[in-house]
Order: C-alpha cells, then structure tokens, then sequence
C-alpha cells in the first residue's frame, strides 16, 4: 500500500473506471456486431480506444455541469 492525495487518487479511479467500463461496453458490442466468428481483436481495441478518450474525457467536465443542474431542481435532504 502507499499513500497518494486525493486529486491523484480521483485521477487514477477516473482511469481505472474509464478503461474498464469502455472494454466491457466496446466488447460487448463489437461481438454483438461482428458475432464471434468475425471478431478481431484490433477492431475491438480500436473501438475500445475511442470510447476511452471520449469516456475519460466526459468524466472530467460532466460531473459539474450534471451536478449543478441537479441542484437547480433537487435539494440535498439531512
């Protein structure tokens, strides 16, 4: 175990998760797509390349803009 401060420590979940996330999804997909008789593994790398950048990047900017709306119609209930 080492000790990392937070912003370091969101930055590698971010990562983690992203990475995760997109290979499950693009996998999933491309199989669905090309079925398993035409999968290739560097079509699915490439779609899974995609949806990491766009998915990494996603999850730096939306959380604010999704957590001010919400607060524009919900209060937090203590």
């Amino acid at each position: 175990m080492f000790s990392i401060d937070l912003k370091k420590y969101n930055l590698i979940f971010t990562i983690f998760y992203a990475g995760i996330l997109t290979a499950i999804v693009s996998l999933s997909l491309t199989l669905i797509n090309a079925g398993t008789d035409h999968f290739y593994v560097v079509s699915w790398l490439r779609s899974w390349l995609i949806a990491f950048v766009i998915v990494f990047t996603c999850s730096f900017f939306l959380p604010s803009i999704v957590r001010k709306s919400l607060n524009k119609v919900a209060v937090i209930k203590e």
